[in-house]
């Protein structure tokens, strides 16, 4: 029997980083000396008070399946967490997923259809093309590149991508894989466009608190974007919870 597989599944490639980083351990199985740049891994354990919260869970009986949107006190301290950013939001409008991936995928199969157009800031997170296009999606790109992978010296070439055909745009400050953190100035025009096209945006803000020396603004908190930005964290790279896939959207 020939198992027939939907054709969705011909619109992606496997991940350009699951392979780098399969390569790598390979190397380092045979004794070189690997500097590994694929995964977004930190390079510290996950901190202790996180594990010993951890096992007080398990040990307390807390097994059991939970609401699908995550437990109401999760939510309450991702609410405060947001609210420090200058993000309004309720425990309605949170959703905890298992990993910060999972909450991407859902919001381009909840957003995006056959045809229509997602913009992407190049060089962008491989998933993100991927997941358009498991959704339908047909991709545009701003070349970051020639700027020093800022988004400010591209935005005449963002203003003439984004139209009343765009459906969405991916914003990711701290961005992967350059650490590019977004000026407010760039962010503004990202909201004008935005408002002016009724575009929605995806701010992925996974590394928000791996910067060095200049301060992450959340797109969403900026005047007129609060309805339509969907925010994307979770706990991963700030708190090195990687293999915990605990993530969120908002």
């Amino acid at each position: 029997m020939t198992m027939d597989f939907a054709d969705r599944l011909e619109r992606v490639e496997p991940s350009a980083t699951l392979a780098i980083s399969n390569l790598a351990a390979e190397l380092e199985a045979d004794g070189v000396d690997v500097v590994d740049l694929s995964v977004g891994e930190p390079d510290f354990p996950t901190p202790e008070n996180v594990v010993e919260a951890g096992k007080e869970a398990l040990d307390a009986g807390h097994t059991t399946y939970t609401p699908s949107n995550g437990i109401p006190a999760l939510k309450e301290a991702i609410v405060d967490k947001l609210d420090g950013d200058g993000l309004d939001y309720s425990t309605d409008e949170i959703i905890v997923t298992p990993g910060g991936k999972q909450a991407l995928y859902e919001t381009f199969q909840a957003l995006v259809g056959d045809g229509d157009e997602v913009v992407l800031l190049d060089p962008a997170w491989v998933s993100y093309e991927a997941m358009a296009k498991m959704a339908g999606g047909d991709i545009s790109r701003v070349d970051l590149s020639s700027h020093g992978f800022q988004l400010e010296p591209a935005l005449e070439a963002l203003g003439e991508t984004v139209s009343g055909d765009t459906e969405l745009l991916v914003v990711n400050s701290p961005s992967n894989p350059s650490g590019a953190v977004f000026t407010d100035a760039a962010l503004e025009r990202v909201r004008d466009l935005a408002v002016d096209h009724n575009v929605t945006v995806i701010s992925d803000e996974i590394y928000d608190a791996v910067t060095y020396g200049v301060e992450q603004t959340s797109l969403g908190s900026l005047e007129g974007m609060g309805d339509r930005t969907v925010t994307i964290n979770g706990f991963s790279k700030a708190y090195s919870m990687t293999g915990w896939r605990l993530g969120y959207l908002a």
